[in-house]
């Protein structure tokens, strides 16, 4: 008699635990979907004129970013940025990200660094 009660006991937890679980496995899924992400961390503002949204985050694109947007990429500080835009106003314009490698400054290291965070739209 005894297990005849636990198990129906057993059925009746399992009757409430099963849509209890399925409704947690839903919330956890839907507050665990993909962000967007932005050029920084430190500076997470609406993304600019000068953001492209590429697959699923924003890149800052380096053909129209000014030198306070490109100071947010890690390891670029105020005459880096304005080197890159110099650059970017003497050549008219970049083809590819890694083509920041011909700006004087930034080396394999910072490089990789940024380019995952980088465009070059037209």
């Amino acid at each position: 008699m005894r297990n005849a009660e636990s198990r129906r006991s057993a059925a009746k937890w399992g009757a409430y635990l099963l849509p209890v679980a399925v409704l947690f496995l839903a919330l956890l899924s839907a507050f665990s979907l993909p962000r967007p992400e932005y050029v920084s961390q430190k500076n997470r503002t609406q993304p600019s004129d000068s953001m492209v949204w590429i697959q699923d985050r924003y890149l800052l694109n380096i053909n129209a970013a000014s030198v306070s947007e490109l100071e947010q990429l890690p390891g670029i500080g105020p005459a880096l940025a304005q080197a890159i835009v110099e650059y970017r106003e003497e050549t008219g314009g970049f083809s590819c990200p890694e083509e920041l490698d011909n700006v004087r400054g930034i080396g394999s290291g910072k490089l990789s660094n940024i380019l995952d965070r980088v465009c070059a739209v037209p």
